[in-house]
């Protein structure tokens, strides 16, 4: 990917940020080189099924799998919405309506699932449909998907909105990918660096799938390197290789894209960096007519080959960690919202643009 269609700001949103304690993680420890990469340990000759543009409006997943992720349906002026919380101290879901009082529904998490139903309350012919998690019934609580699912009364009848990109990015993500090219440990991809590899086969430790590999990594991710406020702020972008951002433990979104290749490279696992542009605080958090038809490309992410398909995976959506003012701040929340994400619910934010 060229680097200057991904190093302008990038700009994300965090499902909700929380104070913490400022935090500083110990240097990375040296170890023995490791002579050569792992080789594929699978045929990597098939590029994966092939995906439909066709855009479901009574029923939006946010996950690719049917064991993860929330799932929104319309039926006969009803809402039903139902799923999984990964996360162990959030007890309570709350799905509220175009951010009404009145329009506010809450369940008990049980067994990390919640299913709520409700009526639709016609507030407006455009609402969106945001979702909160709580450790409380009457508590505080953190917003989970916030502005991007939005239904649309059609004459009557409640349906999904559709995303404007929607379409866009499944023509580009079903472009034949280079496969020799995905695996290549390259400058801003130190895939054969011994310390890449250390810590590769230590995060995939106990993994018996590339997909599971590709989720320890994500979590990995998520839960070590923080975003660099301050890098953001000054436009510095020049330490957003994989080495540079594993040293320092933070970077910007391309520094996540970038270390997330190389731990899935040196596993032997095709990864590649795709720049865009994503919906944001400092941005729209609805798409328009600017920002559908924007050339430039404002964060990136990883699209990852994992047992016969490609995945999206974006680990910079689900952290929480910030590093702010010369200190670290440690989030509470790490989410799995954005691995192996649906394609109709990723277009919600991101739209992908030709690397």
């Amino acid at each position: 990917m060229k680097r200057l269609s991904v190093i302008l700001i990038c700009l994300l949103i965090f499902a909700a940020l929380a104070s913490c304690g400022y935090e500083q993680l110990p240097e990375s420890d040296d170890v023995a080189p490791i002579e050569t990469q792992k080789e594929p340990e699978k045929s990597i000759e098939e590029q994966g099924p092939l995906l439909s543009a066709e855009f479901d409006t009574n029923t939006l997943k946010t996950s690719a799998v049917d064991f993860r992720g929330i799932t929104f349906s319309l039926a006969d002026g009803k809402l039903d919405v139902s799923g999984y919380v990964s996360d162990e101290t959030q007890k309570y879901i709350m799905v509220n309506l175009n951010m009404s009082e009145e329009a506010k529904i809450y369940a008990p998490v049980i067994d990390g699932k919640f299913h709520i139903v409700t009526d639709i309350l016609p507030l407006a012919d455009e609402m969106p449909v945001d979702i909160y998690a709580g450790k409380e019934e009457f508590g505080m609580y953190r917003s989970v998907i916030l502005d991007f699912v939005r239904i649309i009364n059609d004459g009557g009848v409640w349906r999904i909105k559709e995303s404007p990109v929607y379409k866009q990015n499944i023509e580009l993500f079903c472009r034949e990918k280079d496969m020799e090219e995905s695996l290549l440990a390259t400058d801003w991809i130190q895939s054969d660096d011994s310390r890449i590899a250390e810590l590769s086969d230590s995060i995939t430790a106990g993994c018996r799938t590339d997909y599971d590999k590709a989720k320890a990594v994500h979590d990995w991710l998520a839960e070590n390197i923080y975003y660099d406020f301050d890098a953001l702020a000054a436009g510095r972008y020049d330490e957003s290789d994989a080495l540079s951002v594993l040293e320092n433990k933070r970077g910007v979104c391309e520094g996540f894209a970038n270390l997330g290749a190389a731990l899935l490279r040196h596993q032997g696992i095709p990864c590649v960096v795709q720049g865009g542009y994503a919906l944001g605080i400092s941005t729209d958090r609805v798409w328009n007519e600017a920002n559908v038809n924007t050339t430039e490309s404002n964060h990136a992410w990883n699209e990852v080959y994992v047992d016969g398909r490609w995945i999206l995976m974006d680990a910079t959506w689900d952290t929480d960690n910030e590093y702010r003012n010369g200190a670290y701040e440690q989030g509470e929340f790490i989410g799995d919202t954005y691995f192996d994400t649906d394609h109709a619910f990723f277009a919600l934010s991101h739209k992908a643009m030709d690397n």
